[in-house]
């Protein structure tokens, strides 16, 4: 009986080294996963004068996951040659928008890239509705008129 049991705990252990020895190799069996794409999001914002975008990138790797790059990208805007449209954090990319326009926004990754159109526009911080007040019956077919005029940017 005793070299029953002895027997046992010598197949209990080698079974045990074999797993961990299996373990081992398996981690170079396995690459890690690469990342293949990159993508910025919102890929064309539009904001205003005076206010800040943030801005990210997604990655979609090897494996088909895709998940948000937080560090490591860098970033930098195309303003046209007509002024500067926008400034952005080259590290976090937030823009602030200071003159109306259209900019080309880029991302870079390791030896990825990707671009989108941003659109700065101009505040409105008043206007005048004509006429003021109106009413319209409830009876789906009458219709008020309404313009807009005096439009102070």
């Amino acid at each position: 009986m005793l070299t029953m049991k002895s027997n046992l705990r010598l197949t209990g252990a080698f079974a045990a080294l074999a797993i961990l020895a299996l373990a081992a190799s398996c981690q170079g069996f396995f690459p890690k996963a690469t990342i293949l794409s990159i993508a910025l999001n919102p890929s064309a914002p539009s904001f205003g004068v005076g206010f800040t975008q943030s801005m990210q990138v997604f990655g979609t790797d090897s494996n088909n996951n895709r998940y948000q790059l937080t560090s490591g990208v860098d970033w930098t805007v195309a303003d046209p040659s007509s002024g500067t449209v926008a400034t952005i954090d080259s590290t976090t990319g937030t823009m602030t928008g200071v003159n109306p326009g259209t900019i080309t926004v880029n991302a870079s990754y390791q030896a990825l890239s990707a671009s989108g159109t941003a659109t700065v526009v101009e505040n409105v911080s008043s206007m005048t509705i004509t006429p003021s007040t109106n009413s319209v019956p409830d009876d789906n077919v009458s219709v008020a008129q309404f313009s807009v005029s005096d439009i102070v940017v």
